[in-house]
């Protein structure tokens, strides 16, 4: 029989592992009935105006850097499968549905759109230099992988991109040897990463 503490503990810790699954539906059948319902009312009944969450700008200037720096090292304990959490969250589809929901909200703030006149005018610039640097063989591999595209749309009945394997704003040229045909789905979700890296 286990005497000090710990021991107690470690004997508790290690019937919850064991038991895990069932415990927890027994908890959330406890947490749904009336009984729980009723005592969970009670009790906030009288925690209210005993204890209240403070609002952020309610903070002195010394709680929020506390707070902030209690943030940084626990970001920085768990920086592994906090990063891990969120890439898996950013490849599903609530994710990428409110990514993207985030971006168009921020394009159509003031900086937003500054920010997208000032990129759309640096990427033109860019491709106009390129196109400039084409030879005769990567305008042909270009107008053919355009013929490609419009019959792969004939065909499969959904759209086609051009592509470039290394992207533009990332040092990749217009050369016949970084061009493919791609699904427009699979470029989009691509964005402006490299191919290679796309895929690992």
């Amino acid at each position: 029989m286990p005497k000090t503490l710990d021991e107690i503990n470690a004997k508790r810790r290690e019937y919850y592992q064991r038991n895990k699954e069932k415990l927890l539906e027994q908890y959330k059948k406890y947490r749904a009935s009336p009984i729980a319902k009723e005592k969970k009312r009670l009790y906030d009944l009288t925690r209210v105006g005993k204890r209240r969450h403070k609002k952020w700008s309610e903070y002195t200037e010394e709680d929020k850097e506390r707070q902030r720096a209690r943030q940084r090292a626990d970001y920085v304990k768990h920086k592994e499968k906090i990063n891990a959490k969120q890439k898996l969250y950013r490849d599903s589809e609530e994710g990428r549905k409110k990514e993207l929901a985030r971006h168009s909200r921020y394009r159509k703030t003031e900086k937003g759109k500054h920010l997208n006149r000032r990129v759309t005018a640096r990427l033109k610039h860019l491709r106009r230099t390129l196109e400039k640097e084409m030879t005769p063989l990567d305008v042909f591999v270009f107008n053919e992988a355009y013929d490609v595209r419009v019959r792969r749309e004939k065909l499969f009945a959904f759209k086609w991109h051009i592509d470039h394997i290394i992207p533009v704003t990332k040092g990749g040229t217009n050369a016949y040897t970084n061009i493919q045909v791609v699904p427009a789905l699979w470029n989009s979700r691509k964005s402006n990463k490299h191919t290679e890296r796309f895929f690992i």
